[in-house]
């Protein structure tokens, strides 16, 4: 798992901030908040996708219901599945209602960077 670590940590020197957002903008990822109502998708966080199946133009969409808490927690899962699993945001876009799902791979990966990405050593 080093080289989650490795990945956000190159993230955090090059635009000397921890912050997911500012990273995602300095990244010029778009961020979309998704036209959904909180009791319709009451457990869709958010997901990253390709629109145009281009690696190169990325864009995360986000619940606009999320407190701030999970919104910053949405951001840095969102930001780490960008730095470790690019390729399969353009093969395989998902929808992210799995976030806390230990079990998937994927997500756990996208944790472990978030963890790493906000909880300063």
């Amino acid at each position: 798992m080093t080289y989650i670590y490795d990945a956000i940590q190159e993230l955090i020197n090059e635009y000397d901030t921890r912050d997911p957002l500012e990273i995602l903008k300095n990244m010029r990822v778009q961020i979309v908040p998704c036209n959904c109502q909180p009791q319709n998708v009451p457990s869709f966080y958010g997901m990253v996708t390709a629109p145009d199946g281009d690696p190169d133009y990325l864009a995360v969409i986000i619940n606009p219901h999320l407190d701030r808490e999970d919104t910053l927690l949405t951001d840095a899962h969102e930001l780490t599945h960008i730095a470790v699993d690019r390729e399969a945001i353009v093969s395989s876009p998902h929808r992210d209602c799995t976030i806390y799902n230990p079990n998937d791979r994927t997500e756990y990966r996208a944790n472990t960077g978030a963890a790493h990405l906000l909880i300063d050593d």
